[in-house]
């Protein structure tokens, strides 16, 4: 099991073909009830965007929040927000360029419509160092001629890469390409770790926010909400890497990661953090770990 530790995408070392829209927040302008602005200008830009609860709002700073609701990231920051279910949406691609201090070998786009998803990762004086493109058409399920010619072609919505090459500070590029509009709801890169080898027995599900009620006549209305990944698994690792590993759930008990549980096996996939974990020391030489994690919405 890996663990990908973020890497902050911020405007000064994002490329992004995404454009600003909006009209941007004055403190001399007046704005009525239901207006938006946005924040992406100025000393402490934010790249959110607010909509004001007030009529003839004037010079009320965008912090107030009886005046302002903040409705979160501007379409290109939303793929690099904390909230899976916000998507960065554009016509046919979105291509992402971050320039990395430090080293990155890991890579997660999740909540994809795509057709195809390039990664190309550049390095100083050695130029390009990796180019793949990935389809994302999901085979998943298709065990014969026949379903391949009849069942309806779906889409993988996660890819995961743990594999990038480890130069210092590389650029790495993602075009996400699909016909009508591509979107993304979220992308993650940084340094992975190992936390050892996930055992079997391991369990992934959901938590589900959609609303169940069933009236006095036992009619039962539904209403689709969001819903985040559950997953736990028990790890084996060495006891020599036990402290090294305990500190790194630790430092990140309140940081959103991505977990990748199996590299192949999506539904162990996860942004979100470590709910919950303790070591047992159960060999001389190995211990296990018992981890569970909580996605994101």
């Amino acid at each position: 099991m890996r663990m990908v530790r973020p890497y902050s995408v911020t405007a000064a070392n994002l490329t992004s073909n995404v454009s600003i829209t909006g009209t941007e927040y004055a403190s001399t302008g007046t704005y009525a009830l239901g207006a938006t602005v946005i924040n992406t200008t100025g000393t402490d830009p934010t790249y959110h965007e607010y909509e004001s609860l007030v009529a003839d709002n004037t010079g009320n700073a965008l912090t107030d929040s009886s005046k302002w609701l903040d409705l979160g990231a501007i379409n290109r920051f939303r793929m690099f927000d904390s909230v899976n279910g916000t998507l960065t949406t554009n016509a046919s691609t979105i291509n992402v360029t971050v320039a990395v201090t430090g080293r990155a070998d890991g890579l997660g786009l999740l909540g994809l419509d795509a057709e195809t998803v390039q990664v190309i990762v550049t390095a100083g004086v050695y130029g390009t160092v990796y180019d793949q493109t990935y389809e994302m058409v999901d085979n998943d399920g298709i065990t014969s001629w026949y379903d391949y010619f009849t069942e309806d072609v779906v889409y993988s919505s996660d890819l995961v890469l743990t594999d990038l090459p480890l130069y210092t500070d590389p650029s790495i590029q993602v075009i996400i390409t699909k016909a009508g509009t591509a979107s993304c709801g979220t992308m993650v890169l940084g340094q992975s770790i190992d936390l050892g080898a996930a055992l079997y027995g391991a369990q992934a599900g959901i938590i589900d926010y959609s609303r169940k009620e069933t009236d006095d006549f036992g009619n039962t209305s539904l209403v689709e909400r969001s819903y985040a990944k559950r997953s736990r698994f028990k790890l084996k690792t060495d006891n020599t890497r036990v402290d090294s590993i305990f500190r790194t759930l630790a430092q990140y008990r309140a940081t959103p990661a991505l977990w990748v549980g199996v590299e192949d096996q999506s539904a162990t996939w996860a942004y979100g953090w470590a709910r919950d974990w303790y070591v047992e020391f159960s060999m001389m030489e190995q211990s296990h770990i018992s981890l569970e994690i909580e996605g994101l919405t």
